[in-house]
This record gives C-alpha cells, sequence and structure tokens, in this order.
C-alpha cells in the first residue's frame, strides 16, 4: 500500500505567551513565515501591522497571514490566543487564502465554531496515529472552509450596510 507523503513541515499550534517568551521583538519585529499562519486573539489587544497596513486587533479577531507576508503586532500580557502554523506550501492544496485578512468576530457561534476547529486540529497534533497527517490536513481543510465561510459573511454584510462618505 502507498505511504502518503509526510507533510513537508508540521503543524504547530502555539500560545502567544510561549511566543513573545523571548522578548518584545519576537513578535513586533517585522517578519515573515515560510508557511500561512492564523492569529487567534482571544483576549488583549493592540496594534498590528500586515504587509505594511496598520490596525488594531482585540478579543476575538483571527487574523490570516499568507507565507511570504511581513508582519508584527504588539504583545502585552494582557493579551492571550495562539498561533496556528500550516506546513508549508499547504495553500493550494487546502484553498487557503491568498491575502492577509483580519475578521473581527462578533458573534457566539463564530467564536464557537473557529475554537472547535482549532480543539479538533490540536487533538490530533503529535498523536501519532495512522494517517495522521492525512487527518491534519483534513482538519486544516476545514479550517480554511470556515474563514471563507467567513470572509463571504463579511463581504455580504458589506453590501447590505450603507456606506457613509
Amino acid at each position: 500500500m502507498n505511504q502518503p507523503d509526510p507533510l513537508p513541515s508540521p503543524f504547530r499550534i502555539i500560545p502567544l505567551a510561549r511566543l513573545a517568551k523571548g522578548g518584545r521583538w519576537r513578535t513586533e519585529a517585522r517578519r515573515s513565515y515560510g508557511a500561512p499562519v492564523l492569529y487567534w486573539f482571544t483576549r488583549g489587544q493592540g496594534r498590528i501591522t500586515i504587509a505594511g497596513q496598520t490596525s488594531g486587533y482585540g478579543p476575538h479577531n483571527a487574523v490570516f497571514v499568507p507565507s511570504g507576508c511581513m508582519h508584527g503586532f504588539e504583545m502585552s500580557s494582557q493579551v492571550h490566543g495562539l498561533i496556528i502554523v500550516f506546513p508549508a506550501g499547504s495553500e493550494t492544496s487546502i484553498d487557503l487564502p491568498d491575502t492577509p485578512l483580519q475578521l473581527r468576530l462578533r458573534e457566539v457561534d463564530q467564536h464557537l465554531g473557529l475554537s472547535k476547529l482549532l480543539e479538533n486540529l490540536q487533538a490530533g497534533l503529535g498523536t501519532g496515529a495512522p494517517e495522521a497527517d492525512t487527518a491534519m490536513m483534513c482538519h486544516a481543510g476545514l479550517l480554511s472552509v470556515w474563514l471563507r465561510r467567513q470572509i463571504n459573511e463579511f463581504e455580504e454584510e458589506a453590501e447590505v450596510a450603507p456606506r457613509s462618505s
């Protein structure tokens, strides 16, 4: 039986506090990763710069950054959340967005949906179970579908909402 090729790089889910443990420069200095990442901010607030555009972030913000995109964000002790690092090169196989994306999730259903997807992804990490890579890519595919649905919802809301000049 043919075994699927192993993932080029592993999935990683890292608490933001651990990412910033080495100092502010670990999050604030602009950098790009060779793999797409999703930041899920659950508490705190600050500023984030993605591809030269600065905006604020707060609780229940999901920020997707494609591979190779320069970004950095302010990190205080009040900020909590996760960074999800997808395997390098997985953008096309699971149809991740090709542009940066910041979603301000206002509805509890949105928070719960993303949290459940991340819990499922985290549960599969490091299990060593047969076909674990395939299962992880399937969970990542569901996360990609969730992101696209959120994009569509925000676009529909923008079309319905009156624009102020």
